[in-house]
């Protein structure tokens, strides 16, 4: 069953959006994103800057993922390919890069596309404006009204939009290529109440402060091996059915 509601399964997810040099995800199906050409490694594969997805099936792809599109559009998705190409200049690698969980969308609207922006507000989600273009990538959600980023500014703004924030360091957050990751990177919801990690949640300087703030949200933390790294997100697509 297509998920209703971006990034907040209601049932156990069984297919999803990723990079594909992320971890076995094993009884996860992995729709896998591969190199954005017009965009450097090592994050030109990463969901958060080729993909959003806001919910009912509908999904923006970034003009340069024809393959992508194609996969999805194949799954019974609703593929809105973007008209303006990515390059490695910020922030034309940010036109995508939207935090959409549940009904609200944290972004910087000088930055996101005009597709995307508009197709947002017209479909009355709440808009939580921000400076950082790297929106999906500094915020890892956690329900309709919680969740955890490494970026002071948008914890702030969400606490004034009535938004739990738990606000992490960066540090501990490998991305090949640059001195750290964004904790939105790596890895989302699997489930209702589980969490995925991509490599071991413990490592970073924060995972109990992490662990507890996602305990009392009742959300149990999967991890894989290795250090904490940033692949670009986990976009969960597909959950069980309601049905028995």
């Amino acid at each position: 069953m297509i998920m209703k509601f971006p990034l907040l399964p209601k049932k156990d997810v069984i297919c999803g959006i990723a990079n594909f040099e992320c971890p076995d995800l094993c009884k996860i199906d992995v729709i896998k994103v591969y190199k954005n050409k017009n965009i450097s490694s090592p994050v030109s594969s990463h969901a958060d800057v080729n993909v959003c997805y806001i919910g009912n099936g509908d999904v923006f792809v970034a003009c340069e993922q024809q393959h992508l599109a194609q996969e999805l559009e194949k799954l019974g998705l609703n593929v809105i390919s973007i008209k303006k190409e990515m390059n490695n200049d910020y922030p034309s690698d940010s036109l995508l890069n939207v935090a959409v969980f549940g009904n609200t969308a944290i972004l910087n609207p000088k930055t996101v596309c005009d597709e995307l922006l508009n197709t947002l507000k017209n479909r009355n989600f709440k808009i939580i404006e921000v400076n950082q273009g790297y929106s999906k990538c500094s915020i890892l959600p956690v329900s309709n009204n919680a969740i955890i980023t490494t970026d002071r500014v948008i914890s702030d703004k969400c606490k004034q939009n009535g938004i739990d924030a738990l606000l992490v360091t960066t540090d501990g957050i490998c991305l090949n290529g640059y001195d750290c990751g964004f904790i939105g990177g790596c890895g989302g919801l699997i489930s209702k109440d589980k969490m995925l990690f991509f490599g071991d949640i413990d490592k970073h300087p924060d995972s109990d402060k992490i662990c507890e703030f996602l305990n009392n949200y009742n959300i149990k933390v999967i991890k894989t091996s290795g250090d904490l790294t940033d692949y670009g997100s986990f976009i969960p697509i597909f959950e069980i059915s309601n049905e028995p």
